[in-house]
Formats: C-alpha cells, structure tokens, sequence
C-alpha cells in the first residue's frame, strides 16, 4: 500500500509540475508578447510625434492673418499707384501727341520753304 501512496504521490507530484510549467509558459510567453506590442506601439507612436513635429514646424512658418492683412494694405497702395501712373502716362501720351503735331508742322513748313 505504501508503494501505491509514493506512486501516487509522485503522480501528483508530476501532473502539478507539469501544470505549473505550463502556467509559467503561458504567462512568461504572454509577457514576452505583450512586451514585444509595447514596443511596436512605441515606435510607432515616435514615428507619430515626429509627424505631428513637422507638421507643427510648417504651420509656425505660414504667413499669419495679420501677414496677409500687411500684404493686402500693401497690394492695395500697388493698385492705386500704378492707377496712378497709368493716368500720368495718358497724359504724356498726349503731349506727345502734341509734339508730334508740331514738329510735322515744323518739317513741313522746312520743306515747303525750300522750294
């Protein structure tokens, strides 16, 4: 009877350590990946930041809504001073009109005179 006990109990024994190196497998292989995630997500989540850094760098050097206020005072001064000149340059056109008058009149009356 006492060799049935010590077979038993090294039965026992045997399933229990095979049941708790299972255990541990299970657990130790699940932290192994669990791990092994974390470290996908963080290399990803660093790809993210430096993408999300880049963009932040971008938008700081746009021009800003008082940037293109300036430059839409500025596109309106241009206007108006080349409306300007557009208006002085009619006018010299037109002396120079007149002083084409005259100076034809003046090779005229040369030529005419001579003869």
């Amino acid at each position: 009877m006492e060799q049935e006990a010590i077979k038993l109990w090294i039965t026992v024994a045997t399933f229990l350590s095979a049941l708790l190196s299972g255990i541990y497998t299970f657990f130790a292989t699940r932290q192994k990946d669990t791990e092994k995630r974390f470290k996908e997500s963080d290399t990803k989540i660093d790809a993210v930041v430096k993408r999300v850094d880049k963009l932040e760098n971008s938008v700081e050097a746009l021009p800003s809504k008082e940037d293109f206020h300036k430059l839409d005072v500025a596109l309106a001064r241009m206007t108006g001073d080349i409306r300007s000149l557009g208006v002085m340059l009619e006018g010299q056109g037109e002396i120079m009109t007149r002083l084409e008058r005259v100076v034809t009149r003046h090779e005229d009356h040369l030529l005419e005179g001579r003869k």
